[in-house]
């Protein structure tokens, strides 16, 4: 477990106040794993957002992405802390439909992309929808290929302002897109990974993206264990469940789980609903 939610007394945000987080090391869960995030509450409000990290604690801020701040979603602000985080190479980032998981991913891989601490973002996802496979869109492979991307375009079409234009990105070769099937022998240096959809890979489709990775590359991996199309996986077996039992623990993992449904108060009803 990542992710941990703990109460404090009076006395004890006191002694935070005064001496830092070194007051809050008697209240820590046993046997943390590395990148752990910790959030701890006074009367039901948050008041500290740490992570424990080289067997410390470190306060978690993260600084405003074009504009976007992240004070409202606490675990976006995990998210976003892990997504510019050197240390952590492979990251899983899952949550319900609609909690912003491509949206900030994309949004700190252009960041850091343009700061030239990676040379491009490279998005890929499986090509599986619901009901459908990849033959039967019309069109060339690249056609096909763009219209499985939709979703990434979308979240790039939100970005765009004044400073960082659709046009530009695509110019600029900051991003590319990739169809999964078209990833194997290829090695990636500085770039900054995204897999979408996760959930409908098996473990050795996602042994072989994760091996992609060269010197320089962060893994981001993307799901939500309730969206499984593919009919031979499940929540448990599926390759971003395997991925996540398989390197808790290691130093350059993380995993963060999203909550807040930021897309509509319908979507997230249809998400608990139905």
């Amino acid at each position: 477990m990542y992710q941990h939610y703990l109460n404090i007394d009076d006395e004890t945000a006191a002694a935070y106040y005064q001496y830092g987080l070194e007051a809050l090391k008697p209240f820590l869960p046993y046997n943390l794993y590395e990148n752990s995030h910790l959030l701890f509450f006074l009367d039901e409000k948050p008041i500290v957002l740490a992570k424990w990290q080289d067997s410390q604690l470190k306060p978690v801020k993260v600084p405003k992405l074009w504009g976007i701040n992240f004070d409202h979603n606490l675990e976006q602000t995990f998210a976003v802390h892990d997504l510019l985080d050197d240390k952590i190479q492979l990251l899983c980032i899952t949550g319900n439909a609609g909690t912003g998981k491509t949206f900030i991913s994309l949004l700190a891989g252009l960041y850091q992309t343009r700061k030239h601490k990676f040379n491009k973002v490279l998005f890929t996802r499986e090509p599986l929808s619901v009901g459908q496979h990849i033959g039967i869109l019309p069109g060339s492979a690249e056609e096909k290929i763009r219209d499985y991307m939709k979703p990434a375009f979308d979240n790039l079409l939100e970005l765009t302002d004044n400073d960082l234009s659709f046009s530009d990105l695509l110019n600029e070769r900051l991003v590319e897109f990739e169809a999964v099937a078209l990833m194997r022998g290829r090695t990636l240096t500085n770039t900054f990974f995204i897999i979408d959809e996760c959930q409908n890979f098996d473990v050795h489709v996602a042994k072989t993206l994760i091996s992609r990775a060269g010197k320089g590359t962060k893994v981001v991996m993307l799901g939500s264990f309730k969206q499984i199309d593919n009919p031979r996986l499940s929540k448990d077996n599926n390759g971003l469940a395997r991925v996540i039992a398989a390197f808790s623990g290691q130093p350059l993992f993380s995993h963060v789980v999203l909550y807040q449904n930021e897309r509509s108060h319908l979507a997230q009803l249809a998400d608990e609903l139905l």
